[in-house]
C-alpha cells in the first residue's frame, strides 16, 4: 500500500488500535471508528507474557506499558487453603532490563494505545461504525452508521467477537460458541508480597490473582456454568462469596475488602475460530473478530496484538493487498487456530478436573514454548 492509500479499522479495541498505530508508524495513517460513543473502556486488567511485550516492542510502546504496568517476577502455585506448592522464577526472556511479564490494568492499556494513536495524526471517530460493504473494483465503499458513504482501499474489521463486520463478509453462518464457563475479574487491592500471578489447584474452580500495579490487582476465576446466563450486579457480591468460599491465603485476605459491586465484572465464555480466509476482496478480520480464544491461556490480546503487527508489516511491504492478505493468513492462522484450540481443550479440564485430555500444566508449557517462536 501507497502512504497515500486510505484505510478504515472497524473496531477501537486491543488490535485496532494497535494496527493503526502499525500502519502510521510505516507512513500509512488509517481512520478507526467505534460504536460505543465514548472512551471509557471496561474490563479490569490483562497479562502480557514476553511474546506480547516483544510484539508491542514492535510498535515502541514496550517501555511506556512496562512503566505503567506492575512487572511479574514469579508464578506461584497454591493449594485450596493458600499453602504455596511451588514457586517458580519467571525468566527475562527479552533481556535483563524488560520484565519478564506484564501485569496492567486494561483501561490503562487502552489510553495508551488512543494516546499514541492520537500522536500519530490517527483519527478515532466514537459513536460510528460500519453498517454495509461493497467492494467496486480496487475499492471498497462503506456505509457508516452516521449515512455518510466513503471510499477505501482497505477496510479491517476488529470489532470484537460478536463483529459487525464478520457477518458483512461471511455470513452470519459461523457464531461464537458458548463454552460452558464463565470468567469472573475482581479488582481488588494488591498484598505487598505479590509478586507475580498466584494460581489455586484443588478447588472447584480455576483461581488466581494478577498484580496490575504497586497498588492493585484482579482476582481471577473461570467457573463451569450449565447455562449461558448473566448475574445482576446486585447478586454479584453474594454470588462471589458462594464461588471463592473455603480458598485460603491470599484470597481469604482480600474477599472481604471487595465490597463494590462495580469492582466485578463476570461474563459466559464464548470462542470463536473463523475458518480461512478471513479475507473477501479488500476487507480482513483480525483480532476477536476472527479469533477469540477463552482467557485461562491469557493469549487472546497477545494474538490480537500479533496480529495488528503483522497486517501491518505486510500491507505496507506488499505490492498489492490480495498479496498482503494471503501472506497475513499464512503468518497468522496456526497460530491463532493453535491458541484457540487449546483454550477449548483447557476449558474441558476446567470443568472437570478428571477429564482424561493433555494435562493442564503439559497444555500451557507447549502452548508458551510455541508463541515464543518469532512471528
Amino acid at each position: 500500500m501507497m502512504a497515500s492509500s486510505r484505510a478504515l479499522v472497524v473496531g477501537a479495541g486491543i488490535s485496532g488500535l494497535t494496527l493503526a498505530i502499525a500502519l502510521a508508524r510505516k507512513g500509512i495513517i488509517a481512520e478507526v471508528t467505534e460504536l460505543t460513543a465514548d472512551a471509557n473502556i471496561l474490563g479490569i486488567g490483562i497479562a502480557l507474557g514476553s511474546p506480547a511485550l516483544r510484539a508491542l516492542n514492535g510498535i515502541g510502546l514496550m517501555e511506556q506499558c512496562a512503566a505503567l504496568g506492575f512487572p511479574h517476577v514469579r508464578r506461584t502455585i497454591c493449594n485450596l487453603k493458600g499453602e504455596v506448592l511451588s514457586s517458580q522464577q519467571l525468566p527475562r526472556l527479552l533481556g535483563p532490563e524488560y520484565p519478564a511479564q506484564l501485569g496492567i490494568p486494561r483501561p490503562v492499556l487502552h489510553r495508551l494505545l488512543l494516546e499514541s494513536c492520537r500522536n500519530l495524526g490517527v483519527a478515532v471517530h466514537f459513536g460510528l461504525t460500519t453498517t454495509a460493504l461493497k467492494q467496486e473494483h480496487d475499492a471498497i465503499k462503506v456505509t457508516l452508521s452516521n449515512g455518510d458513504r466513503r471510499t477505501y482501499d482497505v477496510v479491517i474489521g476488529a470489532d470484537g467477537i460478536y463483529s459487525r463486520v464478520r457477518t458483512m463478509l461471511c455470513g452470519d453462518d459461523q457464531a461464537p460458541s458458548f463454552t460452558g464457563l464463565a470468567a469472573w475479574r475482581i479488582r481488588a487491592p494488591r498484598p505487598p508480597d505479590a509478586d507475580g500471578i498466584v494460581a489455586y489447584r484443588g478447588g472447584n474452580h480455576w483461581v488466581g490473582f494478577n498484580p496490575v500495579t504497586d497498588d492493585e490487582g484482579y482476582i481471577f476465576i473461570v467457573e463451569a456454568i450449565a447455562t449461558r446466563t448473566h448475574i445482576s450486579q446486585d447478586q454479584l457480591l453474594q454470588r462471589l462469596q458462594e464461588v471463592l468460599a473455603g480458598y485460603g491465603g491470599l484470597v481469604s485476605q482480600i474477599l472481604p475488602r471487595i465490597v463494590d459491586p462495580a469492582s466485578i465484572v463476570y461474563r459466559p465464555i464464548e470462542v470463536i475460530l473463523q475458518p480461512p480466509p478471513w479475507f473477501r476482496g479488500n476487507a480482513i478480520l483480525i483480532g476477536d473478530a476472527a479469533h477469540a480464544p477463552a482467557p485461562s491461556l491469557a493469549a487472546g490480546a497477545l494474538i490480537a496484538i500479533e496480529d495488528a503487527i503483522v497486517l501491518g508489516e505486510e500491507l505496507s511491504s506488499c505490492s498489492t493487498i490480495p498479496l498482503a492478505f494471503e501472506n497475513f493468513m499464512k503468518r497468522r492462522y496456526d497460530r491463532c487456530r493453535l491458541v484457540v484450540e487449546a483454550s477449548i481443550e483447557l476449558g474441558k479440564w476446567q470443568k472437570n478436573p478428571l477429564h482424561s485430555g493433555t494435562d493442564p500444566d503439559i497444555l500451557q508449557a507447549r502452548v508458551s514454548s510455541e508463541l515464543l517462536k518469532p512471528i
